[in-house]
């Protein structure tokens, strides 16, 4: 899937089945709309979100998602 790729390129520290696991469940909080023409686009948005919010920061702490970590 061209999704799973770009993301795993995108966070290769993190494992491929995290990266496909985190795709299909943003997939099925879309599954259910009435507009599907965008799905895709909405899934690798909200997936690289989150993997972006998983990563260590420069101190090699996780941020909590919609946060940062104070110093």
């Amino acid at each position: 899937m061209a999704i799973i790729d770009r993301l795993a390129a995108r966070f290769p520290q993190e494992q491929r089945s995290v990266i496909e696991d985190v795709v299909a469940e943003e997939h099925a909080l879309l599954d259910d709309g009435p507009i599907r023409d965008y799905i895709p686009v909405l899934v690798e948005r909200a997936a690289k979100l989150r993997l972006a919010h998983s990563q260590p920061d420069r101190l090699g702490q996780v941020a909590p998602a919609g946060g940062t970590i104070g110093v």
